[in-house]
């Protein structure tokens, strides 16, 4: 499942996943982000994938940043992935989409929310 809204206090879109994760969900999720970026010019997008079931070595992070990207979600755009704690210090240790300034991949709300909003 997933539900997308719009975070005021933040002023960002946020798209949370839930349940069994598979490519052509996450990639049928981005219609819905394509249609709120076209009412919501806030240039901020939190996906949140904590409540995912998912295992994250068969993820490839680069095709999600080109997904979002065709979702209206350019380079403009900060954009964050949330993750597990677990899962995300294993894509920390690979240094996934570091060569991408314009998103993070992180573990931890506080430091996702501190980033996007600086």
């Amino acid at each position: 499942m997933f539900t997308l809204g719009f975070d005021k206090t933040r002023q960002c879109l946020v798209g949370i996943y839930k349940g069994m994760y598979s490519e052509e969900i996450f990639t049928a999720c981005t219609d819905k982000v394509r249609s709120a970026v076209e009412t919501n010019p806030c240039k901020r997008f939190v996906m949140d994938m904590r409540q995912a079931d998912m295992l994250v070595k068969t993820i490839d992070f680069k095709k999600w940043y080109f997904t979002l990207y065709k979702a209206g979600l350019d380079e403009e755009w900060k954009k964050v992935i949330l993750l597990p704690e677990d899962c995300y210090q294993e894509i920390a240790d690979q240094q996934i989409l570091k060569e991408y300034e314009d998103i993070r991949v992180s573990g931890n709300i506080k430091d996702a929310v501190q980033w996007l909003t600086t």
